[in-house]
């Protein structure tokens, strides 16, 4: 890894740290209320999945029929073709979906670890 990008790596992670202190020093702390919020990360991830479900073709659980099965296998073709350019599209929206993982993931963490904190803190008194 060259210095700038590792320099880069170490300025997001510390970034990424100060907001979950941050919110962490919030009265009412919830990362769960965030990530539902409209417009947040659950809802964004949402509408980035259907967006890539609108790029596949639809799934046929049964056989073609024996007078669908041209008009079945012509959009299979075309399905196919069509791919190349679909990929580009696809590959953003798999970008954008592992983003909103790592965010969601992060702030069930940071919830957790904020209960657990509470818990403990209660313990001793």
């Amino acid at each position: 890894m060259d210095p700038v990008s590792g320099a880069a790596s170490i300025i997001a992670i510390i970034q990424i740290a100060d907001k979950v202190i941050r919110a962490c020093e919030s009265d009412e702390f919830s990362a769960l209320e965030t990530l539902a919020a409209s417009d947040g990360p659950l809802e964004s991830c949402q509408k980035a999945m259907m967006d890539l479900e609108r790029l596949l073709p639809p799934y046929q659980s049964s056989g073609p029929t024996a007078t669908g099965a041209k008009y079945s296998k012509a959009k299979t073709v075309l399905s196919s073709l069509a791919w190349p350019f679909k990929e580009g599209k696809a590959t953003k929206l798999l970008d954008e979906i592992k983003q909103h993982k790592g965010t969601i993931l992060l702030a069930l963490t940071t919830d957790t670890a904020y209960v657990r904190l509470l818990c403990v803190h209660f313990e001793y008194y």
